[in-house]
């Protein structure tokens, strides 16, 4: 099955590349194998794409298709890595994004360098950033979306920040269980130091007998007094780890539909 998309791949690249000569289906970075771009926006995505992957040593690729012939967008994804050997340097360091006009579905493939700079997260908020215009069929101003967003994540990455689980938010885990602790103590604090402060008013008596009426102890005021409220705290653990998750291939992915 694996071989026979292979060469479904191939001849598809070669029939497109053979019949329209000027807008060939892969040129550079962008594979066009539905032929939904004009000159000018395969030019503009292609100038684009090339300054990223040479500025980070991380190919980013867009990649469109008219159907996927019964595929997986994962599967496709994968056998153009394979067949078409994209990436950067031995190890393919790469990043592609795939489109299938027809069945409306994604696949956002990393590998190599890719893996350490689009994380699982980072891949889901990537596919938030791209998926509003792919839902309009606006697919050139999704993939000039999907290359800015590409820019920024290898940026962070270069900078030892991978778009990760940890920064979600800007907080640290810290910040969180200091507040959930100190600020329930800080008000019992002050709530317990202001009773204290009225018990002082009360003079102390050495002998019991200046407590107990004729008849036996007589309460002549009954007073409900607030003192406190009891709060539980849980902690909450996030369901994702962090990280990337890596296929036997050396690739990662995160697909769905829009």
């Amino acid at each position: 099955m694996k071989k026979k998309l292979f060469a479904g791949i191939l001849a598809l690249v070669l029939m497109v590349t053979l019949v329209c000569p000027v807008q060939a289906a892969f040129e550079g970075y962008v594979i066009d194998l539905a032929n939904e771009f004009s000159d000018d926006e395969r030019a503009s995505l292609t100038e684009k794409a090339e300054t990223i992957s040479e500025q980070y040593g991380c190919a980013v690729y867009c990649a469109v298709l008219d159907t996927l012939d019964g595929y997986e967008a994962w599967e496709y994804n994968q056998a153009l890595l394979e067949q078409l050997e994209l990436g950067y340097g031995s190890d393919q360091s790469c990043v592609v994004l795939l489109v299938s006009i027809e069945e409306r579905e994604y696949d956002i493939m990393a590998h190599g360098y890719g893996n350490t700079a689009f994380t699982d997260y980072g891949k889901e908020e990537l596919a938030d950033s791209f998926l509003p215009a792919f839902s309009e069929d606006q697919w050139y101003e999704g993939f000039e979306i999907y290359l800015d967003q590409c820019e920024y994540y290898l940026q962070q990455a270069a900078e030892g920040t991978p778009v990760d689980v940890e920064q979600e938010g800007g907080k640290s885990p810290v910040f969180g269980i200091l507040t959930g602790i100190g600020v329930p103590s800080a008000v019992a604090a002050i709530i317990c130091s202001g009773f204290k402060n009225q018990m002082k008013t009360a003079n102390f008596q050495t002998n019991a007998n200046a407590y107990k009426a004729g008849r036996g102890l007589v309460l002549t005021k009954r007073k409900d007094t607030y003192t406190h409220t009891t709060k539980e705290q849980k902690a909450v653990t996030r369901s994702k780890s962090g990280g990337t998750t890596v296929n036997e291939s050396g690739s990662s992915h995160k697909g769905g539909n829009f």
